[in-house]
């Protein structure tokens, strides 16, 4: 694959490179034109505003017309902002700090300051920063191989061969000015923030206005941007900010994610830090690998884990269960506790996921099932409500529930009940609903037969003291059913 650029961009110079494993990530660069924001005082509605009165247009109805604001903001903002700052006299008209003020906004908009705002190539998104220069950089050489070397520290003769991130873009549109000044302003707030706690890598970075902004150039141009995958002790590892503004980005935690799994050899480059276990490591530091691995896995595999609430907790409490048991060899001591608590993740996922389903389409009634109903009026309402995916031994186990434990796990609003009662109040509740998800299933993708099948193990084993195990295999093909089945259920409702 060509590569995608030949320039090079590092905002980490001058001998300030962080240890870890080097990367280059190809972005669209949009240079702009933006006042700078450390020059003035004004927002836009406080140098509207006066700036119509000091034109002889003092009319709230008409300034208010002009700016697309209600009256009352126009006031608000003369009687709070304006007066009490000694702008505006109280007659409403301009003061000599006002004026003075008010022209000194007029030069800082005529000498306007260029900036840089970046648009990842992978995902087309703009990252929330924005940089008053390009830092760039030239690569000492290339190996046999094809790898550049780029010199990291002249004094110590320390290089940097970065992976180089491929990918097929072509020219992006134009982002709307909207969408330019948000990602200018989120870069404005990581400046004040980092500033605040005195943890900004540039001490020259400056933050600029977003309200008043152009293009210079019609269409961006390519680069590469340097950026590190290095040790993080809350998340285990993170992403280095490319433009070196914070000390890691969230923003571009996600897109590396995905990149290393769609790539092989940068998930190899990265194996320090993902899905490869040191020979030698304590319990903490286990713990955090594994909560890694289980972010890594969650990010990649299962989209919109976010609609369902506390899903991704109890998902991320059998991920780590479950990694941890592919870990142990067979010739390891494996304690049942670990075999049986994954059962018990599993049920606790499937809960999580039942219950959501009955808050987003709940009962429109009460009398959807009657208290007085007897176990053959429960397995004949289930027949024909789950005849598309229940088995008839499916049904004859749902219909030992009892009626009133049904009506309670689909009305309380706290859910507090098992996972039985709760796959037959979906059961029952689905015909109200043209858009519920178990509509979207075939019954091999519903699968009710494992899910009562894990409920049956956990009852068993892991639930009353009954001295049954459980072992390692049955642990594993529990937990690959309900990863398998949210993944399903995710992608129904995207």
């Amino acid at each position: 694959m060509e590569k995608f650029s030949d320039r090079y961009l590092n905002y980490f110079a001058d001998g300030r490179i962080p240890r870890g494993k080097s990367f280059l990530w190809p972005v669209w660069v949009w240079e702009v034109l933006a006042p700078d924001s450390t020059r003035t005082k004004l927002n836009l509605f406080q140098r509207t505003i006066l700036g119509l009165i000091n034109a002889g247009r003092p009319n709230p109805e008409e300034i208010a017309e002009w700016l697309g604001i209600e009256k009352e903001m126009v006031l608000y903002i003369i009687a709070c902002q304006l007066q009490p700052n000694g702008w505006l006299d109280k007659n409403g008209k301009l003061t000599e700090t006002g004026l003075g003020l008010l022209e000194n906004d007029l030069d800082v908009r005529r000498s306007l300051t260029t900036a840089y705002v970046f648009q990842d190539a992978i995902s087309g998104k703009l990252w929330p920063r924005v940089a008053h220069s390009l830092s760039d950089v030239e690569p000492e050489s290339t190996t046999s191989k094809g790898t550049l070397v780029f010199m990291a520290n002249r004094e110590t003769g320390w290089q940097e061969e970065p992976y180089v991130v491929q990918c097929q873009s072509s020219q992006p549109e134009r982002p709307p000015i909207r969408t330019l000044c948000k990602a200018i302003q989120q870069g404005n707030n990581a400046i004040h923030n980092q500033k605040v706690r005195g943890e900004v890598f540039d001490t020259t970075a400056q933050e600029f206005r977003p309200d008043e902004i152009d293009y210079i150039d019609e269409k961006p141009f390519k680069a590469y941007v340097f950026g590190w995958v290095i040790d993080d002790k809350t998340q285990y590892w993170t992403v280095t900010d490319p433009i070196a503004i914070s000390s890691s980005a969230d923003y571009l935690r996600k897109d590396v994610f995905l990149q290393a799994q769609n790539n092989r050899v940068f998930a190899g480059r990265l194996s320090k830090f993902i899905g490869q276990a040191p020979e030698k490591e304590t319990w903490e530091e286990m713990n955090r690998r594994l909560a890694a691995e289980v972010d890594f896995k969650t990010f990649a595999n299962f989209k919109n884990i976010e609609r369902i609430p506390n899903l991704s907790d109890y998902l991320g409490a059998l991920l780590r269960r479950e990694q941890l048991l592919i870990e142990t060899g067979d010739d390891d001591y494996i304690r049942f506790e670990d075999c049986d608590d994954i059962i018990t993740q599993a049920q606790k996922v499937y809960e999580c996921c039942f219950k959501w389903m009955l808050d987003e389409w709940p009962s429109p009634s009460k009398s959807f099932i009657k208290n007085n109903w007897k176990r053959d009026d429960v397995r004949n309402a289930l027949e024909v409500l789950g005849e598309h995916w229940l088995s008839a031994n499916d049904i004859e186990n749902l219909a030992n529930i009892k009626p009133g434990s049904i009506h309670y796990a689909a009305m309380s609003e706290d859910h507090s009940t098992s996972l039985r009662p709760l796959i037959a109040a979906c059961i029952f509740i689905q015909q109200y609903h043209e858009e519920h998800p178990l509509i979207k299933f075939t019954a091999d993708e519903l699968a009710i037969s494992s899910i009562l099948r894990i409920a049956n193990i956990r009852n068993e084993s892991a639930a009353h003291a009954s001295g049954k195990k459980t072992d390692k295999e049955i642990a594993l093909e529990c937990a690959k059913i309900t990863t398998q089945w949210v993944e399903i259920l995710l992608g129904k409702i995207e």
